[in-house]
């Protein structure tokens, strides 16, 4: 969304809430089109609303706890999304969203699990195969890293921090050539990225 296109859907909500205050859905659309502009306590609102209207809403949960965790109560967003998980066990951005939060905790061992099925129930989120691998390199399991950073680079070839973490392993596995390889590639991104922005 362009900021345009987001304060027209936020009003298109607003007056769908408007007609019918009890439209869980249009609360839930709010609490993502808000979070996205860091109107944090808006958000917050209107999720606590649509769980409110449909305390079974898994998505809800786990965006709610997305939003909880990240402003630093971990623990009540693992909650949400072990509720999320429990609602709809095939929520693969809840997986993730658990995996992450228990690694901020320090919980490698117990985040692994969460974050590969993650993996298996979205294998094209280059999300989740980094946040995987970043694990399996935390518990020294480098060649899995290793498969795991080659996976999120096949879906997203400008991901400069999997490029990154590539070029250390590589670099312990004294494969030195290549992890060269992947530190110059992140640093030509970060220079492109870079020059678009002074361009805009």
């Amino acid at each position: 969304y362009k900021q345009g296109r987001v304060d027209e859907a936020i009003n298109t909500a607003l007056k769908a809430i408007a007609l019918k205050p009890d439209y869980g859905v249009a609360h839930y659309n709010l609490g993502n089109l808000y979070a996205g502009q860091a109107r944090f306590a808006l958000a917050q609102t209107h999720f606590q609303e649509a769980l409110r209207l449909y305390p079974n809403y898994a998505d809800a949960w786990s965006n709610l706890g997305q939003l909880i965790a990240e402003r630093g109560d971990l623990e009540t967003g693992i909650n949400y999304f072990r509720r999320a998980i429990e609602l709809k066990p095939a929520l693969s951005r809840a997986h993730l969203n658990l995996g992450v939060a228990l690694a901020k905790q320090g919980r490698i061992e117990e985040a692994v699990r969460p974050l590969e099925e993650a993996v298996k129930l979205a294998p094209e989120s280059a999300e989740a195969r980094f946040g995987l691998g970043s694990l399996y390199a935390a518990q020294n399991r480098y060649d899995e890293a290793v498969k795991c950073f080659d996976a999120t680079l096949r879906i997203e070839p400008d991901h400069v921090a999997a490029h990154q973490s590539l070029a250390q392993l590589l670099l312990l596995q004294g494969k030195k050539s290549e992890a060269i390889r992947h530190y110059q590639e992140a640093v030509r991104i970060m220079r492109t990225n870079g020059d678009s922005k002074k361009r805009r």
